[in-house]
């Protein structure tokens, strides 16, 4: 949870028997939901795609929430948009389109560069994200051919890296929207996309991390595996293939 220093912390955790191979650390928070989640067996799985923002590094960092008030301040100084609509179309485009971004070239025809710079890279991501070497120590540990698939652009994910001390070459790539022609999460267009890029031939090949529900849902639908991550994604768990508290519970669930 956050701290009086803004810096995001990892909750605490304690040794729970998930009556798996081995047992997992787990959130006490969390017991609760523990038949939320299931061992995957990966027959076939070549890579893994992980979203950035809220599943590499936990909602409690507020990294959305500072994006979500500079978008609110771009839309009322850049375009001036009055301020009781601001809220409203903000949502509204999101739910839309998948991303604020998305709409407002819809409506606005703006330049996306000029608003991430405006909306991202003015961000401390050093005071936001924690250092996260247990993450990284899991995901070198991880047997599979890894990506980074985000609905941001590739600088505000390798920042995000850097904030958590996570090189960049633990990834083969970082999948932006730029990559996806801006056709963003959930459009099917950016799932198709991603797998070209990675050079994965068979959707059933890929499993998706993330901690949106329509983004997991919509994957799901193309035939990827999908593991939902975070509290904001547990109504996924009726249709997901497995459901984790945080990242760092992946090695509980993976066994290939």
């Amino acid at each position: 949870m956050g701290t009086g220093t803004g810096v995001c912390q990892t909750d605490s955790v304690e040794t729970v028997d998930f009556g798996l191979d081995n047992s997992c650390a787990v959130s006490s928070a969390n017991k609760d939901s523990l038949t939320l989640r299931k061992q995957l067996k990966l027959q076939g799985v070549e890579a893994l795609f992980f979203d950035c923002d809220d599943t590499l590094y936990p909602s409690s960092c507020k990294v959305s929430e500072q994006v979500r008030k500079n978008i609110q301040l771009y839309m009322k100084e850049k375009l001036q948009i009055p301020d009781d609509k601001v809220l409203d179309l903000q949502h509204s485009l999101f739910v839309e389109y998948g991303t604020t971004l998305r709409g407002l070239q819809e409506l606005y025809a703006i330049d996306p560069y000029e608003y991430w710079s405006y909306i991202h890279w003015s961000l401390d991501y050093e005071s936001l994200i924690k250092k996260d070497s247990s993450l990284r120590n899991i995901l070198h540990s991880l047997p599979f051919r890894k990506f980074v698939f985000t609905n941001a652009d590739k600088i505000h994910a390798q920042k995000c890296l850097q904030a958590l001390d996570i090189p960049e070459e633990t990834f083969e790539k970082i999948i932006d929207v730029v990559a996806v022609g801006f056709k963003n999460k959930p459009d099917p267009n950016s799932f198709l996309t991603a797998l070209k890029i990675a050079n994965v031939d068979n959707p059933s090949k890929a499993l998706l991390f993330d901690d949106s529900v329509v983004n997991l849902q919509a994957a799901k639908n193309m035939g990827w595996h999908v593991v939902a991550v975070g509290n904001s994604s547990v109504d996924a768990k009726d249709f997901c293939d497995a459901w984790i508290p945080s990242i760092h519970h992946v090695p509980c669930i993976l066994s290939k």
